[in-house]
């Protein structure tokens, strides 16, 4: 009797060291809309180390959509986004004023940063001597919560690859 237990006490030990000794793969999580949804991802990129956050366009549009009150309440209408292989398109409504903004995401040093490549006010391009203090302001902005907010200090950006669809961010933590 005791052999045998202790046989699946020893097929247990082999089972579950070949687990702890696997590599781990990244697990994917669906971009999260909600603070509930956003606390699920954090825990699971506590636990596994690293985790691959996938989202759709229409999963950011929803988003967006969820959030439209606040977003009125600025004056905003009509925001939504269109990825493209080379970067995004954030389209909004302000007033009489409608906007395309091109923007380039990109990874550097572990960290996700995004540049404002062009302008379109309706058809019309802007010219950058209109809006190019924006992009500095977004890059001091991205860079001030990088120095100040710890969680932003303790993730690594692995990877980031957008597609017509959407885009898939692999995030860790630092060692």
């Amino acid at each position: 009797m005791w052999k045998r237990w202790m046989g699946w006490v020893m097929v247990f030990g082999l089972v579950w060291m070949g687990l702890w000794a696997a590599p781990a793969q990244a697990q994917t999580a669906t971009f999260p809309c909600t603070q509930q949804e956003a606390q699920a991802v954090f825990l699971q990129l506590q636990t596994q180390g690293h985790v691959t956050l996938v989202a759709t366009e229409d999963r950011i549009n929803g988003c967006l959509a969820r959030y439209r009150a606040q977003w009125e309440r600025q004056g905003i209408r009509d925001l939504r986004v269109d990825f493209r292989p080379d970067g995004v398109v954030v389209y909004v409504r302000r007033g009489w004023m409608s906007l395309a903004v091109n923007v380039r995401p990109y990874v550097q040093d572990g960290r996700l940063y995004a540049e404002i490549t062009s302008v379109r006010g309706g058809f019309l391009p802007v010219p950058r001597s209109l809006w190019g203090d924006y992009d500095d302001r977004m890059k001091q902005a991205l860079e001030r919560a990088y120095r100040t907010q710890p969680l932003l200090q303790a993730l690594e950006v692995r990877n980031l690859a957008l597609d017509d669809n959407g885009f898939r961010l692999e995030l860790a933590w630092r060692r």
